[in-house]
């Protein structure tokens, strides 16, 4: 059976990590049998980050990859049915979010002084008091550094908040009035959709962000559609 490696689920969510909730909606989606174990220190994982697989002998990171993985030696296409435009289409949307959307929601959790009190309380509140501010410190300045290397940490709080309304709003136009992104039955993009949306709309973390998402009722549908159809027991 896969072992799913992944961060300890928390504020009603499957996982706080979008990688580790995508890769266990399409485990889901795909209905491959798993088992989760929780871990909390990324160091130890094949790729420095969560989440990871061990299937068998292999060991392996990166949702990504591991969704390759699993479709190709189980033959499962959930995009079955797609025409090569819409699969196009799908993986833009799917860059979208986790190349740029995804590391707003980072900024909103780390770096936005309203947020970083109770996600440090959340991540670090079991760590002696005497260590903890080194080490909560040193945790900080390390995504503010993968923010700035990665462009958008050089933008103003108001920028970067702009930069995922315009996502979300993208995202809102192309589902429309359909309860999937790609039409009438769910494909791998809606799991990456529900990872997003679900992680910026569901904690509580208030963010400008959080706010424009919840005026879009078709994205707040969608993740409440594919929470029911596969995180709810049945």
């Amino acid at each position: 059976m896969i072992k799913l490696y992944q961060f300890p689920s928390a504020y009603g969510l499957p996982n706080l990590s979008p990688p580790c909730m995508k890769l266990e909606c399409f485990l889901k989606m795909a209905e491959l049998p798993y088992e989760t174990v929780n871990f909390t220190n990324p160091s130890q994982a094949p790729k420095g980050k969560g989440p990871y697989i061990e299937d068998g002998d292999v060991c392996m990171g990166d949702s990504t990859l591991i969704i390759r993985y699993l479709q190709d030696k189980h033959k499962i296409d959930l995009d079955d049915g797609l025409s090569a435009k819409e699969r196009a289409a799908a993986l833009a949307l799917q860059v979208m979010i986790e190349e740029h959307l995804y590391w707003v929601i980072v900024y909103s959790r780390w770096m936005d002084d309203a947020n970083w009190p109770a996600l440090k309380s959340l991540f670090f509140g079991s760590i002696p008091f005497p260590v903890r501010p080194l080490i909560t410190g040193i945790a900080r300045k390390s995504v503010a550094k993968a923010l700035d290397g990665h462009g958008i940490g050089r933008h103003t709080a108001e920028e970067i908040y702009d930069f995922g309304k315009r996502d979300m709003r993208a995202l809102a136009d192309y589902l429309g009035d359909a309860p999937f992104m790609m039409g009438d039955r769910p494909a791998l993009i809606d799991a990456v959709v529900y990872a997003a949306i679900a992680n910026i709309i569901t904690p509580p973390l208030e963010s400008p962000l959080k706010a424009y998402t919840a005026g879009l009722p078709n994205l707040v549908a969608h993740s409440k559609r594919m929470q029911e159809r596969y995180f709810l027991p049945g």
